[in-house]
């Protein structure tokens, strides 16, 4: 059954994984406090749902077992490819340490991180994927009808697909949602993935991912820390746009649209009663918090 809609019921899970194919996908699961776990998948880039799979039932014991080293990434670090995915690493690996020791430290990691990860999937009763591409449902179907007959056929599975139309204007919006399967559902959101916020391009458009994220309800919430409390009080979100932004005349252009696109954020997930805002002086990074409330972002949000 396919179905467009405008307004999209909540979505309750016990456990949200991003499968690629870039940054982007963690990145905006961590800005909404979906990420529990680390996964080896999660700053990767370059990869398909097949590879996905592939690692997964392996558990991932051929992750970079052969690579190739392509040299030094403009971000600092070097490029590796799996050369059994081509997924491609622009993060993990530093170029004045010895690669060898680093990739077997890595895949040692990412072995571990799976193990965790596997075992929460065991207990799931309801799977959210979250996918950052081009729309392609033969795909999909393949990677949920797999993942769903080898993990458990009675799990509640949710694939939200964010997807790029550079067509599209940066607030324009089409949703659909296609049920597989009385257990699972992919729910394409289509817009314009390119950001309006002078910020790095890999980060995509806040009002899209905004709109796919902000329906999801992860059941047992990750709990932030005081230094990640701090960054999501309004304060410092309006001081840091404002002074990412204002050196650049776009930037400066786009501000009104940018501190209302935040407000808006902030008052949805305050009534939802998403955000824990409240420092306590026992918790983890509290000294390092006081800081950053004391620290020029803040001060000029407020």
């Amino acid at each position: 059954m396919t179905e467009d809609i405008k307004i999209l019921d909540k979505i309750e899970v016990d456990l949200v994984l991003s499968v690629g194919y870039s940054c982007r996908t963690a990145y905006r699961m961590k800005e909404f406090n979906l990420r529990q776990e680390s996964s080896p998948l999660d700053w990767m880039i370059s990869y398909s749902l097949d590879d996905v799979y592939n690692l997964m039932i392996n558990d991932f014991k051929t992750f970079f077992l052969k690579y190739e080293n392509q040299g030094i990434h403009e971000g600092g670090a070097l490029q590796v490819v799996d050369r059994t995915t081509g997924m491609i690493s622009i993060h993990h690996f530093m170029p004045h340490e010895d690669l060898e020791t680093q990739i077997l430290n890595y895949r040692n990691l990412s072995m571990q991180r799976w193990t965790k990860i596997k075992t929460k999937i065991a207990t799931a009763k309801r799977i959210a994927f979250i996918y950052s591409g081009t729309f392609d449902m033969d795909c999909f179907e393949r990677f949920l009808s797999k993942f769903s007959s080898h993990f458990g056929e009675k799990k509640i599975i949710y694939f939200i697909n964010v997807d790029d139309d550079r067509n599209k204007k940066f607030n324009e919006l089409k949703i659909t949602q296609y049920e597989l399967n009385s257990h699972i559902k992919i729910i394409h959101y289509l817009g314009n993935d390119y950001p309006i916020l002078n910020e790095d391009i890999w980060v995509g458009n806040s009002f899209l991912w905004n709109e796919a994220m902000k329906n999801i309800k992860l059941v047992q919430k990750y709990s932030p820390n005081a230094l990640e409390k701090v960054k999501e009080h309004l304060a410092y979100k309006l001081g840091e746009a404002l002074m990412i932004n204002y050196r650049s005349f776009f930037g400066l252009m786009f501000l009104p649209f940018i501190f209302y696109g935040i407000y808006k954020r902030h008052i949805f997930l305050k009534s939802k009663k998403l955000l824990i805002l409240r420092l306590d002086e026992n918790e983890k990074y509290y000294e390092e918090a006081l800081k950053l409330k004391n620290g020029l972002y803040y001060k000029i949000g407020l």
